[in-house]
């Protein structure tokens, strides 16, 4: 394993984070945390750990069918879809 991709509730409690691995969010996460009067938590985390990164459409179109496939399509966010496919794309687990 190479990383892990992180869902907004990892950073928002100050869950512990993995050492030695890539850590990465997605857009959706970064507006959650923001919405959430986090950034400059954020911007820390930035600085010293955690990189950004947007799924590929192919990704997303994946997740969604396959959300929509188990009836989970209503029930996840945008943000939760963005992190699914960019876990799916890198090959990184989802750690939440």
């Amino acid at each position: 394993m190479k990383g892990f991709v992180l869902d907004t509730s990892v950073l928002y409690y100050g869950k512990d984070l993995p050492d030695g691995y890539e850590l990465v969010i997605s857009p959706g996460v970064v507006r959650e945390l923001e919405r959430e009067g986090m950034a400059q938590r954020l911007e820390l985390l930035l600085a010293t750990r955690i990189r950004i990164s947007s799924p590929s459409k192919r990704s997303l179109s994946k997740v969604e069918s396959e959300a929509r496939r188990t009836g989970d399509s209503t029930r996840l966010s945008d943000t939760d879809k963005e992190i699914l496919a960019l876990a799916l794309e890198l090959g990184y687990q989802l750690l939440t």
